[in-house]
This record gives structure tokens, sequence and C-alpha cells, in this order.
């Protein structure tokens, strides 16, 4: 959620910066040097630039994933505090990007955003729907001038109907299917021969420059993004451009020019004034733009060329290009971060106590995977309080080890250095046994560092040791495309994908492929052994279990799915000892949980 205001927001700075600037150019730059035809390619570039430049706020830096062997050997150690290195002496400064706290309505935002853009997209389609419909229903012309507009459309290839139609109140040019120049049949009557061939051309101008295909596109980009100023704003300099451009092919000269712009007044009263469509391209489209069509047809200095400057295009695409590059590489200027939620009633474990997840993970009883530090250069400041957060953290000073280092983030150079000091915030959470706020610091370091294999997986096993099986599944797949080769991500998720509904056969494959790496690590074999249960090969259930009580006799988990197994095939009685021995190896470590399970299915068996 985040991440994404973050992008949109940073992205709408530069999009907008960009697109006030080619606005400027284009107030400076005279008409005759660059027409509407040349404006209107330019600001579709502008556009794909505005819905492009979020990306790079987007972080595609990959991580370098810690070995598995490297991971085992942590996982019964203590927290690895990362080294800070020198610390150059600088002065405090305002640095980049600006922390702002997640506001609560940005959730309820997206949503409205949601809506809207859904209710816009309906609206849009039922436009075309209607659309299509009155044009199937008008009446054809008279064949002079079906004939006149097939000469008109030659060049574009374009096979285009003239039709009149009383449904519509302006005239209008339709498509893509079926494309047609509709005209009012009211205003057919009414319009002297010349002044309804130049609206004709008009419209015959948007079909053969493919405008309804484009303006398709501009409907949808305006729905999906319509509460984003800078689309609204560029879409609407395309809308005029797009208009004055069809007028310069009518308006071949200054004498056509003003005949076209008297044309177009006597058009607007006729029709009864300005009707917006969101499907056509129509010869009036509003009034603020009517008015600016007019003024620059009775200007004797915008010039006679109505084409696309190839060679001005070109060399302002490559400058808009290199202008983009530029703005992509600039550094965020805001950053939303989530604050710590409370802690969730069953979401909270012992101060001490290990991260604890379910008996069949290769991670149970393990403390966080370490991430691996970044290289930190900072101010002295900076480097002097990270410093003392981790140590605070190694003194259990937990409290003090969060405000520490909350307080450093606005300070942090880059994503990797805040990425690196949201997850010291999430073992601090997790060591203090708040989970729910672990999960809220993970997360920020898994938006930041969203390649480092040791942050996602921590995440998992946070949402793993809060029975959220869907999420930890979510961010074990994650993982896994990190690192491939992880045995402990790969019985991980081989585990997970059997409780979520998952693909068996995959499980099966990523049990094996853990196993083949760790060929002594008796979870891996419980895991394999429980998929077999669970694709109903309880022959090879039963034979892996028995292999493993036989291995760690004193493990209750191994003897109770041991049971499980035997109960599959009908073997109550062997069951039913499997069970006694469950129970019998718990009872120096009591774990009420498991023993209720137990219970549970000896009540079935009896």
């Amino acid at each position: 959620m985040t991440a994404f205001w973050s992008a949109l927001v940073n992205g709408a700075i530069l999009s907008g910066a960009l697109a006030a600037a080619v606005g400027f150019v284009f107030f400076v730059t005279p008409r005759r040097a660059l027409n509407a035809a040349t404006r209107y390619a330019i600001w579709w570039v502008v556009l794909a630039a505005t819905l492009l430049l979020p990306l790079s706020y987007v972080s595609w830096r990959v991580a370098s994933p810690v070995s598995a062997a490297v991971a085992l050997d942590q996982l019964n150690t203590a927290v690895e505090v990362a080294p800070t290195a020198a610390v150059a002496a600088a002065p405090r400064r305002i640095s980049l990007p600006i922390e702002i706290p997640a506001l609560p309505w940005m959730k309820s935002m997206l949503l409205v955003w949601t809506g809207v853009s859904a209710l816009l997209l309906v609206r849009l389609l039922l436009s075309y729907i209607v659309l299509y419909r009155r044009t199937v229903q008008a009446g054809d012309a008279p064949p002079e001038w079906a004939e006149r507009v097939r000469g008109w459309m030659a060049a574009s290839g374009r096979r285009v109907r003239f039709a009149l139609s009383a449904e519509i109140a302006i005239p209008a040019a339709s498509g893509p299917t079926r494309p047609a120049i509709l005209i009012p049949s009211r205003l057919f009557e009414e319009l002297s021969d010349g002044d309804l061939e130049q609206i004709a051309r008009h419209e015959a101008a948007h079909l053969a420059r493919w405008d309804d295909c484009a303006l398709l596109v501009q409907r949808v980009i305006e729905a999906c993004l319509a509460l984003h100023p800078v689309v609204r704003w560029v879409t609407r300099q395309i809308d005029l451009e797009r208009e004055i451009a069809c007028d310069d092919l009518v308006a071949e000269s200054s004498e056509t020019a003003r005949s076209y712009a008297d044309c177009l007044t006597r058009t607007l009263v006729l029709c009864g004034g300005v009707r917006n469509s969101l499907a056509t391209a129509n010869v009036a489209d509003s009034r603020s733009h009517f008015s600016r069509r007019v003024e620059l047809l009775l200007d004797g200095g915008r010039g006679a060329r109505a084409r696309l400057l190839g060679g001005r295009y070109a060399a302002f695409v490559v400058a808009l290009i290199g202008v983009a590059a530029l703005l992509s590489r600039t550094p965020k200027l805001f950053a939303f971060s989530v604050p710590p939620a409370a802690v969730p009633a069953h979401a909270t474990v012992p101060t001490d106590t290990p991260l604890v997840v379910p008996e069949r993970s290769l991670l149970a009883q393990a403390r966080p995977v370490a991430v691996p530090p970044v290289a930190v250069v900072a101010t002295t400041h900076f480097g002097q309080q990270r410093e003392l957060g981790l140590q605070q953290i190694e003194d259990k000073h937990f409290d003090d080890a969060i405000a520490t280092l909350r307080g450093i983030l606005p300070e942090a150079m880059d994503d990797g250095v805040r990425g690196d000091i949201w997850s010291k915030i999430g073992e601090a959470y997790r060591y203090k046994g708040d989970l729910g706020g672990s999960i809220q610091a993970m997360e920020q370091a898994v938006i930041l560092l969203p390649n480092s294999g040791p942050a996602v997986t921590n995440l998992a096993l946070l949402y793993e040791a809060i029975g959220d099986k869907v999420r930890a599944r979510q961010y074990y797949e994650r993982a896994i495309v990190i690192d491939p080769k992880n045995p402990m991500v790969l019985n991980n998720l081989a585990y997970i994908l059997t409780e979520t509904n998952g693909d068996l056969d995959r499980a099966l494959s990523y049990a094996k492929k853990s196993q083949a790496a760790l060929p002594n690590f008796l979870e891996v074999r419980d895991t394999i052994a429980w998929i077999y249960l669970k694709k109903n090969m309880t022959g090879e259930a039963v034979a892996g279990w028995k292999g493993l009580v036989e291995a760690a006799p004193d493990n209750p988990v191994y003897h109770y799915h041991y049971a499980m197994a035997l109960s599959a095939q009908g073997k109550r009685a062997d069951a039913l000892t499997q069970c006694m021995a469950a129970l019998s190896a718990m009872a120096d470590v009591p774990n009420p949980s498991l023993a209720g399970d137990i219970r549970a299915l000896m009540q079935k068996l009896q």
C-alpha cells in the first residue's frame, strides 16, 4: 500500500514537472514552427512518460541471497548485529526521502479510486455501445456525399460511411468499429453545402488520422487514472491539439480558415451548444477549446502546414526520453511509512522465546535469518545512533532500540540502508514478543529490499507463526523465486502448499529437492511423509514415519503423524499405540494444543 502511494506521488511530481516544461516550451514556440499535429504526438509521449515514471521508484535491485549452508549455521545463534562502516564526519542535513507517516485514509482512498475507475469504465463501455447502435441505425446520406467521403479517405485506406442520424445533436466521427461520419439530420437540412462539406472534412480528418482508436486508448487511461491530476491535464492538451490538427487539415489557407471559423460558429449555434461524448471526436468538444480553436483560425500567423513535422517531432522525442531518463534517477522525495500495528492477542509471545513455527517447518525453534548487512556511509549522528540501536537490541532494551532506529530512518541515504534498519526494527519487535509490530516492520523492509531472500523468508516465517498460512505462502513463493535452491524455503513452502490447497506434486518436488540438499534433516523427511499422506499414498507415508519414530523416538509429533497414517490404513490398534507413545513423549515438554489433537484422534479410533 505505502509502496503504491510512494511511487504514485513521486512519479506524479516528476511527470508534473515534465508536463509543465513541455507546456512552457509550447507556449513560447509559435505554431508556425510547431503545428498541432506535432504537438499532439508529443503530448502522447508525455502521457507515456507520466505512466512510466512511477516505475522508477519500484526497486529492481537484486540482493545477494544468503547460501543455505550459511543460513543454517545462523539458525540457532543469537541475532547478528551488522557492523557499521567507518563514519565520515559531516554536519547533519535534511535527507531524502522525507518520511511521512502513512495516513489512515490511504487504503480508503485507493478503494474510492478503484470504484470511481470501475464506474468510469462502465460508463465508457455504455457510451461505445450507444454509439455503435446509433451508427448502425443511422440512415445513409445521398450518394454524392458518399463519393466525396471516399475521395477524402482514399489516402488512409479506411472505408468510412457517411450517415445521417436524428439521435445525435452534434456532428461526430464514430469508430473504431464501423467507422462513420455522423451528421444530425436537422443539421444536414439547415447547413449550406459549403458549410456541410467543411464539417464533414473535419470529421473525416479524425478518421483518416485514426483518432477514434487513439481516443479509445486515451479514455481507458483517463478512467483507470481518474484521480491522477497530471494525466487529466495532459489528456486535456491532447484533446485540444487533436481538434486543432483536424482544423488545420480543413483550413488550408487564411481565407478558408476565416470561412471555416464562421462555419464552426454557425454550427455551434444550430446545435444548441457544446455536448461532449466519451466515445467520439466531436466537431466541438468544450467551450474553452472551441474558443481557442476559433481564435487560432483567425490568427494569420498560425501557419498552413497540417501534417506531422517528422524531424522536429523526432528531436522532441529524443529530448523527452533524455529528460525522462534523468528524472527517473531523481532520489525519492517522499516516502510513506507504516507505524507498528497494535499487538494482536494471538500474536504475543513471551520475551526471550525463540520464533516458533509449525512442527513440520524446517525453521522451527529458530531465530530469524540474518539479513545481509548493508554498508552504511552516513553522517556521524546517523552512524552513532544506528550503532546505539543495535547495542540496545543486544542488551534487550527493545523499546529503546525501536525508538532509536525509527528516529534515524529519515536520515537513511537509500533504500538499502532504510531496508536494513527496518529489518533491525522488526527483530527488536520480535524479541520483544510483538509479532504484529515485527510483521509491520518486516513488510517495510521487504518493500525496500524486495529481492532480499532473508528478508522475504523472515516475513513468511512471521506470518506462519501467527497462523496466516495464505500470506506465509505468498512470501515463501517470492523467496523461492529469489533463491530457488534454498532448502529451508523449499521445505517450508512444500508444507504450506499442502495446507493451502496447493499443488501436491509441486510440493513433493520441492520437499525432495530440500532432502537432496539436507539428507540428514528429519524435518524434511516429515514433510515428505506428510505430502504422501495428503496424496493418499498411505504406504509411503507409513514407511516414512516408521523410520522417523525409530530415528527420533522422543519426538511426539512424529508419533502423532505416524498414528494418522496408520489410521488411514485402518490399523487402529497400531495407531492407538503411537498416540500413547506421543503422549508419553510429551510428559517433560507439555504441548496442550498437540495433546488435544492426539486425544481427538484417539477418540475416533476407539
